[in-house]
């Protein structure tokens, strides 16, 4: 069972055949693997990303490695406070073999019995990040 991200993560277990008889059943709860914002094939990116925000040097992936290993917790925990830097998942050949669309369209899935659903309203308080010009509860109180 899985809400949210949770949900995410159930449904992207289905797809991996890492997962392959470790799941009797399971549930997705507001959360689906088909939301493919959160994925990507190129992890450089995020990789930069993380050691732009973390002070770490762009020079090599071995020097970005090395800098995000030796990060101290309290850094790490004030960088995951960045409402901007979003993590997408990876389909990196080992745990997804594919990518996530071509695994659904093919029905290549764990073939347990499976349920899903949504939450009234999940997810909507992110909307305006989205959808709305930038600043525009600017000047509001809230009367």
């Amino acid at each position: 069972f899985g809400e949210s991200a949770g949900g995410m993560s159930v449904s992207l277990l289905l797809l991996s055949p890492l997962s392959d008889g470790l799941f009797h059943r399971a549930i997705a709860e507001s959360g689906t693997s088909a939301l493919d914002m959160l994925l990507t094939s190129d992890p450089v990116p995020t990789m930069q990303m993380v050691a732009k925000a973390s002070g770490c040097s762009l020079e090599s992936t071995e020097r970005i490695g090395d800098c995000v290993r030796n990060l101290n917790i309290d850094t790490i925990l004030e960088i995951g406070k960045d409402k901007n830097l979003r993590f997408p998942i990876n389909t990196d050949g080992h745990f997804l073999l594919k990518p996530v669309h071509e695994l659904l369209h093919k029905h290549e899935v764990l073939t347990v019995p499976f349920m899903t659903g949504i939450n009234d309203h999940e997810g909507g308080f992110v909307l305006a990040e989205f959808f709305v010009p930038p600043n525009w509860t600017e000047g509001m109180d809230r009367e």
